[in-house]
């Protein structure tokens, strides 16, 4: 086994944290300057997700605003990456942006990161709970009405024997 096949094996079966999902080609890039029509284009990233990834990037240290004429780079495309998964994983804009903050600031904030997701696991969890109490009532109706059935077809065939 590969490498990488041996690496992909034990994430899955240790439920071992992977990284962040990164589109299709980005992985290969080293040293790119590309527009945001191009980011687009080759990556499928919506107009949305650029402006929400340029409202990040508006509130940066030296309080440089980038435009749409920005030309992102290798770092921008892993933080694209970064965004897109929070999304993803349920945050909403302002969360996204405030882990993003996080990110970028120059301060410890791994505690401040580690709660954001620590939280956003806990709703996962409480939501699989709920499910699964959801699934157990349904497997009790179908059970109820398979039994029901089941009465109803020895009942059909003891009146068709006796007839």
């Amino acid at each position: 086994m590969s490498e990488d096949r041996a690496s992909i094996f034990l994430q899955e079966s240790f439920c071992i944290p992977r990284e962040p999902t990164v589109p299709a080609g980005l992985h290969r890039l080293r040293s790119i300057h590309m527009t945001r029509q191009e980011i687009s284009e080759r990556y499928c990233v919506s107009a949305k997700v650029l402006d929400a990834y340029e409202r990040c990037l508006a509130d940066n240290k030296d309080g440089q605003k980038h435009s749409a004429r920005h030309h992102y780079t290798e770092r921008d495309l892993e933080q694209i990456s970064l965004l897109l998964t929070l999304h993803d994983l349920g945050f909403s804009s302002q969360e996204a942006q405030e882990y993003m903050r996080l990110c970028r600031c120059r301060c410890e904030t791994s505690g401040q990161r580690l709660a954001m997701l620590e939280k956003r696991r806990a709703d996962f969890l409480e939501e699989i709970h709920r499910k699964e109490k959801q699934l157990d009532r349904l497997d009790y109706l179908r059970y109820q009405l398979m039994l029901s059935q089941n009465n109803t077809d020895s009942n059909s065939a003891v009146c068709e024997y006796n007839n």
